[in-house]
Parts: C-alpha cells; structure tokens; sequence
C-alpha cells in the first residue's frame, strides 16, 4: 500500500452536531445526512482507528464532503455554526477554482471512477496533530483486490484544518495525488517517484490562486520550513517536514524557470523521476540537464538575485526576498590547500563559503571534488571580485575546476561560494537515497586556465551553444548531432570567455576512413570542397582544423553545391 501524505502543525477542534445546508446545484447520489463507515489509515488517525463513522454534510458540483461524527458531535453550537461556513466555503472553491484548475493543468481524475459516481469523496477526518491529510491508492481497487478500499475517488483531510484555515491548500495538494493516481497508475500502469508527485502536489496551492498573497500563506509556510532546514534529500522521502519544504522550493524554481506547464508535461513522460525531466528538456531543446538545473538552484536559494542571472533567484513575490546562508564558512590561507569532507544523501544540496585571509599571490585556484566511497558528484561556484565582477563555473568528480585570482581589470578575488551535491537519474527508492563521501579541495595553482582535452564538450559561461573541441579548433555541434554519436547527455563543461576565445572555429569534416573534406554550413548543407591538396595548402587552410565524424553525421546533411577554390 503507497501512502501519501502532507505534514502541517494543525489543531484539532472537538464539539456538538449541526447540519450544514447542501449547495442546490449539485446532482445528488449519494444521500445528504447519509452516514457511512470508512475505512481510514490508522497511523493518521488521532486514535488509531482503524474505521470511523462519518456523515455527508455537503453535496457540491464535484464532491460530496463526509465529516468524521467524533469531529462533529463535540462541537458546540457557535463552533458549528462555523465549521458550517468553512465547510460551505471549501466547496465553494473546490468546484470553482481547485477542481477546473487542476483538472486542466494535470488533467482528470477517474471519472466516474470505480463508484460510478462523478463526485469525488471528501472526509474530513480527526487526525494526529501533525497531519493535514493524505491519499490512498487502494481506494481506486475493487474490494476483491484490495479488502480495505473504499472503492471511491477520494481523499482524507484532517478537519481540524476547516478551523485554522488551512483545509483550501491541503485539498489542492491531496487532489492533485488523486489525479496523479489516475494519470499514471491507472491510465499508463506506472507509479511516479514520491518526490516529484510531492512536487506537483505542493505547487497546486500555487496553481489554484492560494498563494497570491504570500504573507501567512501555504507557501510562505514551506518557505520556512526549507529555511529552517535546507540541506534535505531532495528523492529521499520520509515525509517529514524537510521533505516538503525543498520540493516545494524546487518546484517553484522550476516553474520559474520553465513555466508550470513543464511539471504537467513531464508528469505525461513515460519516464519517471529525474529521467523524465532530463527527457523534458532534451524534447524541448535544452542545453541543460538535470544536474545542471539543480546546481543553478542550489546557487539561487543563496544569492537570491536574478540581477546576476536569470538562474539565480525568483521572481515570484515572496520567494524573491529569502535567502539561505552556507552551512560551512572555510577561511582560505593562499599559500595552503583546504579541504573539507562531505557525506550526503543523493541530491542533498550543501553549500560552503570560502572567504580569503589574504590576496592570494598564484595564477589560479584549483577546486576539486574527490569521491571518498563512490557516488557522481557535481556542483556550481560562484566566485566575487573586488571590483564587482562575477565568475560561475561547473564542478564535476575528479575533474579540476580552474579559476583565476584575478577579474580582467586585475581585483583580486574575494570570495567563492560552493554549491555541491551528489547523485544520478537512477530510479529511487521511496524512502532511500544512498550517502556518499567525497573531499573537497581548495588549493593555489600556477594555471588560471581550464584542463581542456581534445573531444571535450564545452560551452561558454551562460551560453548554450555546445563546441567539441579538437586541438586549437572548436565545431558547434547541436543536440541532434550529438545524439548520432550517444552523446547528448554527456557532460558539457563551462569555460570563460577568455578560454574560449583561444580556439579557433571551424566547420570542416571528413567521414572517418574517406578522404573527402566538406566544410558544414549553418542551413544544414554539406559542401565536398574539390580542390588539390596543394590548393588547400595554399589557401591558407589548416590540415588540423578537419574533424572526423561518423557516416550517420555525414549522411545527416543535405548535399550542397561544391566549392572549387
């Protein structure tokens, strides 16, 4: 049995009955006042039970709302009078806002679903106090399949929640693992990875309007909650509070960056989990990966300032104004190495600062990262000059990652912030993501200049067109050319523009094992240049400025006219 569940502190309210007026409109199945047993998970429940006895109070468009009867039977009259209007005004919002909006942005739950019944069933149940609600999957099978089903479309809501308000945000995210369920379970026999259905469900309070207004909002709430506790797995889930505050931050950041339609799209993907969303930009021609957008990140929630770059902050209202502090400041004796030893849970951001006790005298500083116990290790620094300059640079395991100590109008460097993390597009676990150990070094270097290999995938710094490099020469080479040889998820390394600019570019190429030379042109045309080899020579042309490709790549291009000169 697969459990989903949100964590909000919430109080519980206890006291007597009071009917609560059904809304008109509403096609009537099962029966206003009608009371029925539930079967409900006990771990949630404030007692332990097991099963409760709940009765319908209001009948909406699309759903009916069950109350449990220990919640409502202790109420007294003026506490009824109301959770009535709470009640009648969660309804309201579910049929007019929750319901139309979700349902076009993920799409529809089972309807009519395994009751036959187009309302979706709502109960709002007495739980512990540190749950606002959750889902079950079991509730979509038959009984003879699953002997605890409900057998209906539902959720459970914790009706403690209707007193504080709480109740409108808990029912968008518990909706959305309900059309989840149907979507993917149902429709295409594949479950999610928790994490990114969590996403999805924390970013709904957003989608429906809940979160215009961010002070004591839901999403103010996880705000804090990422703040007070950053440095969380963001695939393992134990569904503690931690865990919903960083899928709520990297999804907003997602949605930031790439629209909300992006979560509803890779939701369709046949993929799951960290391999859907490297598919999703891939399909949607993008440079980047998954380890390149959660360093972005990483480096955002820091900085906090989209004056650097677009990547590094928010723009919401709210979210635009926090900031996290590094967890580790390190002072950096220039003449010494410094190091520092990680273990973390994959995807676990962790941040260090490094602050400088002197100028320091080399050409460079190198910063690398070296596995301990394994693991694929990455990451993003971003270093400060004293005349206001920036300078970004990616980090990859075991490869050096080089950076002058010195901008262009020769400031010295002033700080670096390290952004680091550790893990794959393997498929998780629910409840494990495997820890790792890694040392990070900062040390002096006589070279200010990147380790560039010959057959090295670069691109400049916040650019994303891709080069192969090959001796002086570099050749741009896009995603679908890439592909043709299995490369389009290799790693891509950033390089300033001062390095950059040292290779020259080229557009000649041969088939391997074929003499003949073509030069590529932009429109996507070969052109087979037919002169002598002397003629090339005299034309100043170089000999190792031709780059050897596959037949697959050749056959790629459209033939175009020769060029006889």
């Amino acid at each position: 049995m697969r459990r989903i569940f949100i964590v909000l502190l919430l109080i519980s309210a206890l006291l007597p009955l009071r009917a609560v007026a059904r809304l008109d409109s509403a096609r009537l199945a099962d029966v206003y006042g009608q009371n029925m047993v539930f079967n409900v998970d006990p771990s949630y429940d404030f007692a332990m039970a097991s099963q409760i006895n709940a009765t319908l109070r209001v009948v909406s468009n699309h759903a009916y709302f069950y109350v449990d009867d220990r919640f409502w039977n202790e109420l007294s009259s003026g506490r009824a009078s109301a959770v009535s209007d709470k009640l009648q005004q969660l309804a309201t919002a579910f049929d007019q806002t929750i319901y139309p909006i979700e349902t076009a942005l993920w799409g529809a739950e089972a309807n009519p679903g395994i009751d036959k019944d187009p309302h979706v069933v709502i109960l709002l149940e007495r739980l512990r106090s540190n749950s606002g609600g959750y889902f079950l999957t079991i509730n979509g099978y038959r009984k003879d399949i699953f002997p605890d089903s409900n057998m209906h479309e539902m959720v459970y809501l914790s009706a403690g929640a209707l007193e504080v308000g709480d109740a409108p945000g808990l029912l968008a995210h518990e909706f959305q693992h309900l059309i989840s369920f149907n979507q993917r379970e149902l429709s295409n026999k594949a479950q999610d990875e928790i994490w990114l259905n969590e996403l999805r469900s924390d970013y709904s309070p957003t989608a429906v309007g809940l979160n215009s207004i961010f002070d004591k909002s839901y999403l103010e709430t996880r705000m804090e909650i990422f703040q007070s506790d950053p440095s969380d797995s963001l695939v393992g889930w134990n569904g503690d509070s931690g865990d919903y505050g960083i899928v709520s931050m990297f999804g907003h950041y997602l949605v930031d960056r790439y629209g909300e339609k992006m979560l509803a799209e890779v939701s369709e993907l046949p993929e799951i989990g960290i391999s859907a969303i490297n598919h999703w930009l891939s399909i949607n021609k993008k440079m980047e990966r998954f380890d390149d957008v959660f360093a972005d990140w990483m480096l955002a929630v820091v900085l906090n300032n989209r004056l650097y770059d677009s990547r590094f902050g928010y723009s919401r209202i709210g979210l635009n104004q926090f900031h996290i502090s590094p967890q580790t400041v390190v002072s950096f004796t220039p003449s010494e190495e410094s190091s520092i030893v990680y273990t973390i849970a994959e995807w676990q951001p962790t941040w260090m600062n490094v602050l400088f006790t002197a100028p320091p005298t080399s050409k460079g500083l190198e910063i690398k990262i070296q596995p301990n116990t394994g693991g694929t290790w990455s990451g993003k620094l971003f270093a400060r000059y004293a005349d206001g300059t920036i300078r970004t640079a990616s980090i990859r395991g075991n490869f050096p990652t080089r950076i002058p100590t010195k901008s262009e109008s020769s400031s010295p460097i002033q700080s670096i912030l390290v952004a680091l993390t550790q893990g794959t597009d393997r498929m998780i676990d629910d409840t494990e993501a495997i820890i790792y150990t890694a040392t990070l070094s900062v040390s002096p270097s006589d070279s200010a200049e990147e380790d560039i290999k010959d057959g090295d995938l670069v691109r400049k710094i916040n650019e994303n067109d891709i080069y192969v490099i090959w001796g002086n020469y570099r050749r741009y080479i896009p995603l679908k050319t890439l592909a043709l040889y299995g490369m389009q998820n290799r790693e891509t390394r950033e390089i300033s523009q001062e390095i950059f600019a040292k290779y020259t570019t080229s557009n000649y190429i041969r088939a391997d094992g074929d003499k003949k030379v073509y030069a590529v042109w932009p429109d996507g045309t070969k052109h087979w240049l037919n002169i002598t080899a002397q003629r090339w020579t005299d034309s100043g042309r170089d000999w190792g400025s031709i780059f050897t490709v596959n037949t697959s790549e050749l056959n790629s291009y459209k033939t175009g006219d020769e060029i006889k000169r």
